[in-house]
């Protein structure tokens, strides 16, 4: 790590520490998600606020490590084509409600108790009293954090990991990874992945289109909302979009590699200029050390 960044990353790297810690702790709130999950017949993740990948990784994680019925919905797609006309199909409902969410957490709170859905709410701060009035009748976890990505992909994969039962490998490796990260791990990840980002850093000073696999598209958020003349960019709208701007910013793992292999052609059928963040390791794994890798190299940026 460079000297000159050391003291500054340092206090980050402390304080995401802390955030990561505290996740392992919240045995209460934990045990509530996991409860509620196991308890569900069938389950609907979604979202209000800008931050759509906590709904999107809950869905993936489940759908990987269990035989739950998900699926991700988009708030207003719930709200006005799935709540109003799903009577005696009712499916449980976990909303991700970040603080700029509150409009939106409103709006499908009365929709979704008016339809007679169950509902655990996951909110990044404290809510308003209209709200906590609102919700008296339901599940509701407080993360308080400023971390809300990595929070609660944490929070995701260590509940999930406790829906399936101790002894399948990948939850059990989930568990434990997610459960011991410590300062010499990221430290040890930020040393591999180190000139990868100065690159990065160097590619971000001009404006970029950024997308992402499925599992990252956490990182994805994550970049673009704390950067500027960063363009959050669906895969699939990646090959109309270069036509406005060739740079294109990719986050993938190894296992996804082969889906987004016609982006990364971009350089060579529409001479765009293509980066890749590839982390070598697990889908469900690989977004949280990508995102620390995220808080590191706005550090860079920022410092």
């Amino acid at each position: 790590m460079r000297e000159e960044f050391k003291g500054c990353f340092s206090v980050k790297l402390k304080k995401l520490l802390s955030e990561a810690r505290k996740v392992s702790n919240l045995k209460n709130e934990l045990n509530l998600f996991k409860e509620f999950m196991l308890n569900s017949r069938k389950l609907i993740m979604t979202y209000s606020g800008p931050y759509s990948s906590p709904a999107r990784y809950a869905t993936l994680t489940l759908t990987s490590l269990t035989s739950k019925e998900v699926r991700f919905l988009e708030p207003e797609e719930l709200m006005y084509y799935v709540a109003p006309y799903d009577e005696e199909r009712e499916a449980e409902v976990v909303i991700f409600s970040s603080v700029d969410g509150l409009t939106t957490l409103n709006l499908l709170v009365d929709q979704l108790l008016w339809t007679k859905h169950n509902l655990l709410v996951i909110t990044q701060k404290d809510l308003t009293d209209e709200l906590k009035y609102k919700l008296s009748g339901s599940l509701v976890v407080n993360l308080n954090t400023d971390a809300w990505v990595l929070t609660t992909h944490l929070l995701v994969g260590l509940a999930v990991a406790e829906v399936r039962a101790e002894g399948f490998l990948r939850s059990d490796r989930l568990r434990s990874e997610f459960s011991n990260l410590s300062e010499e791990l990221i430290k040890d990840l930020i040393t591999v992945y180190e000139p990868t980002i100065k690159e990065l850093r160097k590619f971000l000073e001009k404006p970029a289109l950024v997308t992402a696999t499925p599992s990252m598209w956490g990182v994805a958020e994550e970049l673009t909302y704390n950067l500027p003349n960063t363009y959050l960019t669906n895969v699939d709208s990646i090959f109309k979009m270069v036509d406005k701007l060739n740079r294109v910013f990719l986050i993938t793992t190894d296992v996804e590699e082969f889906a987004v292999k016609p982006v990364k052609a971009l350089s060579i059928t529409r001479n765009a200029e293509v980066f890749t963040l590839n982390i070598r390791t697990d889908p469900l794994t690989a977004p949280i050390y990508a995102l620390i890798l995220t808080h590191y190299l706005l550090d860079l940026i920022n410092c």
